[in-house]
């Protein structure tokens, strides 16, 4: 989850560069969307990092959470998955405070802001307000360099054929990456085999 380990590409270059630009938003906020599993959290946790802000699951983002980052005076915050949020009123008296005290709030959903269903109107404009950028799917440079990071991780050197074999036969998303590459690695181990296309074709018609 380190700055070094976040691949940009075109499909997460916008919101990249509003993370990096931290410090002249022209608000208090950010929201972040795009499909699950498209590196959103990934560079929520970059920022929290470099802002020392508290994450907190938007499922999790009741009254008395809220009440708790204001009564310490948090400055920065980041609400994960938008969607699943338990209580709005919550939500309204975080960014009330964060306004005050000028901190800052980072959002991650999956939709849009004109497409996120909140109920409270005065909430609604708030977030409507705000900036948003977009994480599409990664494209197919950065799902490669994904992947040989993950080999890399591990120590172990993938062929070319191997990666070119793999690429248009999987969903294109970090998480299906990482579990591709998991499974791959156990089986290469468990059968004491390389990490060849044979191999990767037996997994995947398994």
């Amino acid at each position: 989850m380190a700055r070094e380990d976040f691949l940009v590409g075109d499909c997460n270059e916008a919101a990249v560069k509003w993370l990096d630009s931290w410090g002249s938003w022209p608000g208090i906020g950010l929201i972040v969307y795009g499909p699950e599993a498209c590196g959103k959290t990934h560079l929520a946790r970059v920022w929290q990092q470099q802002a020392g802000a508290e994450f907190i699951k938007a499922a999790d983002l009741d009254n008395a959470a809220a009440e708790r980052l204001v009564t310490q005076n948090v400055q920065n915050v980041i609400v994960d998955d938008l969607e699943s949020l338990a209580e709005e009123e919550a939500l309204f008296h975080l960014y009330n405070h964060l306004f005050q005290s000028k901190g800052s709030l980072l959002i991650l959903a999956e939709r849009p802001p004109k497409r996120l269903e909140i109920i409270l109107p005065d909430l609604r404009s708030r977030l409507q307000s705000l900036p948003s950028a977009e994480i599409t799917l990664p494209d197919e440079t950065v799902l490669s360099a994904v992947f040989l990071k993950h080999f890399h991780d591990r120590q172990i050197m993938l062929d070319a054929d191997v990666l070119t074999y793999i690429l248009p036969r999987i969903e294109r998303s970090f998480g299906e990456v990482a579990r591709l590459v998991d499974l791959i690695d156990k089986k290469a181990l468990a059968e004491k085999r390389r990490i060849t296309v044979p191999l990767v074709r037996d997994l995947l018609r398994s």
